[in-house]
C-alpha cells in the first residue's frame, strides 16, 4: 500500500481527487477481468463514473464511483480509503460494499446486501445506481443464470430507490 501511494499518487493539491482514485483503483484492479461480463474490471469503473459524471459535479462523487468495487475486489481496506480520500468517499464506498459473511447462504447474503443499500447516502445509491446500468448492459450470453442474476439486479435496484426523492436529491448536486 505504501509503496503504491509514494510511486503511483501524486499530492491532491496538485492533481484532482478524482484523478487520482482513477489511477489508484486502475493500480488496485489491474488485470482483473469482471466476472459476469469478461471486462476489465477498470472497463467497468471507467463506465460507471461517465454515467455519474452525466449527474454530478462533484469529484469526490467521481473518486467514489472509481473506487465503488475497491473493498470487494482488492485488498485495500475502509481505512486505507479514509487515510487517502476523506471520511466522505471512505463511507461511501462502504456504503456500496457486499460484505461477504461465511456463515450465510449466497441468497442471505445478497438480501443483507440489499438491506445494507437502502440506508446508504443517496450519493453512493446514484454511484449504485450507475453500476446497476453499466452490469445490465453488458450482460453477455457468458453469464449462466441470466434468470437468477436480473432477480439479483431487480432487488438491488429496489433497494437503491427506496426511500429516496430523486429530484431534490439530484438538484443539488
Amino acid at each position: 500500500m505504501e509503496k503504491l501511494v509514494d510511486e503511483r499518487l501524486e499530492p491532491s493539491h496538485v492533481q484532482p481527487i478524482d484523478e487520482i482514485a482513477e489511477k489508484f483503483a486502475r493500480h488496485a484492479h489491474e488485470g482483473q477481468i469482471y466476472g459476469i461480463h469478461g471486462a476489465y474490471a477498470d472497463e467497468h469503473l471507467a463506465k460507471v463514473v461517465w454515467i455519474v459524471k452525466s449527474f454530478t459535479r462533484d469529484p469526490e462523487l467521481w473518486a467514489t464511483a472509481w473506487l465503488h468495487d475497491i473493498l470487494e475486489d482488492t485488498n485495500v481496506t475502509r481505512e486505507d480509503l479514509a487515510d487517502m480520500f476523506g471520511e466522505r468517499i471512505a463511507n461511501q464506498v462502504a456504503d456500496l460494499t457486499r460484505l461477504k459473511p461465511a456463515n450465510l447462504t449466497k441468497e442471505q447474503a445478497e438480501s443483507l446486501y440489499q438491506n445494507h443499500l437502502e440506508y446508504a447516502s443517496v450519493e453512493a445509491k446514484l454511484v449504485k445506481l450507475a453500476d446497476i446500468i453499466v452490469n445490465l448492459s453488458n450482460l453477455t450470453t457468458k453469464r449462466g443464470d441470466k434468470v437468477a442474476y436480473l432477480r439479483e439486479k431487480i432487488g438491488e435496484l429496489k433497494a437503491v430507490l427506496k426511500g429516496v426523492e430523486w429530484n431534490a436529491a439530484l438538484s443539488t448536486q
